[in-house]
């Protein structure tokens, strides 16, 4: 293939529907945002819902900036039909030949909070979180020691080929 482009998208304001409008309102909201991802994505991505509020979307090859840039503001005009949707959206690139699908996740995620940030729509809980997951040892027996930053590369969760 020629590289993967990752997608996170996360809906804005999920608590606030949820606690003002209802959770009736607020699973609408994720069905709302799911079917405007995918009608925005490019043909043959892969769509995930990661948790509450969080998607990840996966398209087998490199989009370029425009492509990104054109991709963002379709999913913009379709949020805008809905008073209360909205939807940041972060991407990165793993071009062919890269083997750490887990950094190119980080960086979409940071790039749709920088997003989020430049649109004074919140700050970013999941960095948090992340770092919190990656330092606890699932053995039951508590934290890890912080391991040097070539050894985090050596055993990053998620390596990939990309051909």
């Amino acid at each position: 293939t020629n590289g993967v482009t990752v997608i996170i998208c996360d809906i804005d304001g999920l608590k606030w529907i949820n606690d003002t409008l209802g959770h009736l309102e607020g699973d609408a909201s994720i069905r709302h945002a799911a079917a405007i991802l995918q009608a925005h994505s490019p043909k043959n991505s892969l769509l995930f819902r990661m948790g509450g509020d969080e998607f990840l979307g996966l398209v087998p090859r490199v989009m370029t900036t425009e492509e990104q840039e054109i991709m963002r503001e379709g999913i913009r005009n379709s949020c805008s039909k809905h008073s209360y949707l909205n939807l940041s959206v972060g991407m990165a690139c793993m071009e062919a030949g890269e083997t750490c699908l887990r950094e190119v996740i980080r960086q979409a995620d940071c790039n749709m909070y920088a997003e989020r940030r430049y649109a004074g729509r919140g700050y970013n809980h999941v960095e948090t979180a992340l770092s919190s997951v990656e330092r606890h040892d699932f053995s039951g027996k508590g934290l890890k020691k912080e391991e040097n930053s070539s050894e985090k590369n050596r055993n990053c969760v998620t390596n990939v080929e990309i051909k």
